[in-house]
């Protein structure tokens, strides 16, 4: 198709097919070759001023960047189709672009301007023709609340979200919305609820032949465990996780894993093996909130002050509006720096 559209000199096509490519790659978790081609899709369709397409491309651009772990890249692939967002009149489109922009918005340290958007696309999305798309605005906002401590405010949207994107295409928002899900309730003391959650999502991930569902089957048996206090249990169950993740090579994969994973090892005192697993995700912590904060936190725990107070000037440079955890601030054997 490809050589066929440019011997007939048809732009447009082509940008079609490389929309096309891009959203196979990203489906097979192929984000790095994703990103690029969809790049080039939607400056195409922007010069077309083809805005459904350019809404479509651009939702899945914000995915793979943040799936790699560049905000920044996901935040400017947003801009293109936001300044038209206002012209789509398919709403469905509408939204979807709007819950990947406010995923954009919090990974650059925008949590509040995140969260509104997300309310708002749960108040106004057709809960019949839209209902995937409400789910996934449900899912993501739970997401965030969990990530804000909120656990309680999280537990409704993200369990009613589980069962409708279990029913849909996209394996990783029923991921994440299960995961928010048992971090809420074993957070909020539900854990039989919790353990509940965590059972039903290893039966739904060896119902599928997805790598990722395994994964994060693995993760939240892992976190389970751990919670249970079975930590030999648990560490097998996370090195799983970590040895699927290292094979899948997707960034977001790896760091969701060496975060928990690192943050337990941490708390153990198990400072050797921290380093090994948090050293994983180093290479994204100039730019990853998340991997930023497990980084401070070793340098921490471990008692270096000069790498540890450049870790933190780090974290608070990605902060924005989220919170610095108290932990990292704190310097083995010393009080807590402060907050800003």
């Amino acid at each position: 198709a490809r050589i066929m559209f440019e011997l007939a000199g048809d732009r447009l096509a082509l940008a079609r097919v490389e929309a096309n490519e891009g959203m196979l790659d990203a489906a097979l978790d192929r984000y790095a070759s994703a990103a690029p081609t969809l790049d080039r899709a939607a400056q195409s369709f922007e010069r077309f001023d083809t805005l459904n397409e350019l809404a479509v491309t651009t939702s899945a651009e914000v995915t793979a960047q943040l799936a790699l772990l560049d905000p920044a890249a996901a935040l400017l692939a947003s801009d293109r189709a936001w300044q038209v967002r206002n012209r789509l009149m398919n709403a469905g489109i509408r939204h979807a672009l709007t819950i990947n922009r406010a995923l954009a918005l919090d990974a650059n340290g925008r949590r509040r301007d995140a969260e509104e958007l997300l309310s708002a696309v749960i108040a106004e999305a057709d809960p019949v023709r839209e209902r995937n798309v409400l789910a996934a605005g449900r899912g993501a906002l739970a997401r965030l609340r969990v990530l804000s401590g909120r656990f309680h405010e999280a537990i409704d949207p993200a369990l009613a979200a589980v069962p409708v994107l279990a029913e849909g295409e996209d394996v990783r928002d029923r991921l994440a919305a299960s995961l928010t899900a048992i971090r809420a309730l074993r957070a909020d003391g539900r854990g039989k609820e919790a353990a509940d959650q965590v059972d039903a999502l290893e039966r739904w991930a060896a119902s599928i032949p997805d790598s990722a569902a395994t994964l994060y089957a693995h993760l939240a048996r892992a976190e389970q465990l751990k919670a249970e206090n079975n930590a030999a249990a648990a560490h097998a169950e996370y090195d799983r996780a970590l040895d699927r993740a290292a094979r899948g090579g997707v960034p977001v994969d790896i760091a969701e894993v060496v975060i928990s994973y690192g943050n337990v090892l941490i708390a153990e005192g198990n400072l050797e093996q921290a380093s090994a697993v948090i050293g994983r995700a180093t290479r994204w912590a100039e730019r990853d909130f998340g991997c930023a904060l497990a980084r401070a936190r070793l340098y921490a725990a471990l008692g270096q002050a000069e790498a540890w107070t450049t870790a933190l000037a780090t974290v608070r440079g990605l902060a924005g509006d989220r919170n610095i955890p108290e932990v990292v601030t704190v310097l083995a054997g010393s009080a807590p720096a402060a907050a800003q």
